[in-house]
């Protein structure tokens, strides 16, 4: 074989193979890498906020009082015509608590609650902090004897379409900040009191429903010296198989909450002793305003079942 042919095979058995042509719109896509859910708003880094909300007499004003054990709101029974006019916020060292009316109105036209939501909006929209933050806690208290507890046009279920209505401005998507008190549980059925899972995974399921979220739930009592409750270091233990100390079980709670956030205060440490104060009162808005008007048929909305984010 001459040396003219051994070059040519060398050269032939040298060659790299040929690199198949991949074929249009067969290249390899990059991986998108899932964007971690954060908060819009994410929680105030210099003062905890917690609002409560609740149906008409669930004892919003109670719980408050409870916590700080002193008179601080007048806790007089609501009814649609006699509803507290105005949405109060408490201050105390580094923490605001917003209490509100009564939600769930049994009034066709929903006007009280209408008044309420774009209220409480108004507060958010323009509060220095929370017009650029959430809430560290919602606080939604529950009679937990409510007859029609989980069904439709229950004030419970009202209470949850109008407050879902402002969802990103109230919930976390990084932390649980939703705790549940179910209050009034002495007034329960024995048979309910022996076994309360079966009605507290209703509150679960319910507010699954109608928030999608998640929450915590802590058991209360509001007359608890009416039942002759053991009392112990300024709370009462509910009755087995809960077991609960309250209010002690929901101030731990909440700061817990806060603290979760990032935020510590010690305010609800030693609650009994804070300075705790009213620095600001909101009366609802007006009727013929243009945030009633916007809010009403968003409110109109969330009871035909359907959910309007404004």
């Amino acid at each position: 074989m001459d040396t003219s042919s051994i070059n040519s095979m060398t050269s032939v058995q040298s060659r790299s193979p040929p690199t198949p042509r991949k074929r249009r719109g067969s290249a390899e896509r990059p991986q998108i890498q899932p964007k971690p859910i954060t908060d819009r708003h994410p929680p105030s880094t210099e003062v905890s906020h917690v609002i409560v909300i609740g149906p008409q007499n669930s004892g919003k004003s109670t719980t408050i009082n409870s916590i700080f054990g002193r008179q601080l709101v007048s806790s007089r029974p609501e009814s649609d015509n006699t509803v507290e006019s105005n949405i109060v916020q408490f201050c105390s060292a580094n923490v605001r608590i917003l209490d509100t009316p009564g939600l769930g109105s049994s009034q066709s036209n929903s006007i009280q609650d209408t008044k309420i939501i774009a209220t409480l909006k108004k507060y958010l929209d323009q509060d220095i902090y929370l017009r650029q933050s959430i809430p560290h806690v919602i606080l939604l208290v529950v009679r937990f004897d409510e007859p029609k507890l989980g069904e439709m046009n229950s004030s419970f279920v009202k209470t949850l379409q109008t407050i879902n209505l402002l969802s990103s401005r109230l919930f976390s998507k990084e932390y649980c900040n939703l705790i549940v008190l179910l209050t009034h549980f002495m007034d329960l059925r024995k048979s309910c009191r022996d076994n309360p899972n079966v009605r507290m995974q209703l509150v679960r399921n319910t507010i699954r429903k109608y928030l999608d979220k998640s929450c915590h739930i802590v058991f209360g009592e509001n007359d608890a010296e009416a039942w002759g409750l053991r009392r112990q270091d300024g709370s009462h233990k509910l009755p087995e198989p809960t077991g609960e100390i309250y209010p002690k079980n929901l101030i731990d709670l909440i700061s817990d909450v806060i603290g979760r956030s990032g935020l510590m205060t010690n305010v609800f440490q030693q609650p009994r002793d804070s300075n705790i104060y009213v620095s600001k009162s909101l009366p609802l808005v007006e009727i013929q305003s243009s945030r009633f008007e916007k809010t009403s048929k968003a409110v109109n909305w969330a009871y035909g079942r359907l959910t309007l984010k404004f």
